[in-house]
């Protein structure tokens, strides 16, 4: 960790701001392919029936 006087350098923490936001977008992209492919398997469970 880069300090300054004792405490962290402000590129330090914008480094930190933008792995912590990089993360968020993962976690959120991750989400979002699970709700996708629960819907599809649903819509695929539909036809299914529909068509037994």
């Amino acid at each position: 960790m880069r300090m300054k006087n004792g405490l962290p350098s402000k590129s330090f923490a914008k480094e930190l701001e933008a792995v912590k936001f990089s993360r968020m977008i993962g976690a959120n992209k991750n989400q979002l392919q699970q709700q996708t492919t629960n819907q599809l398997l649903s819509h695929i469970n539909q036809m299914t029936k529909a068509i037994l």
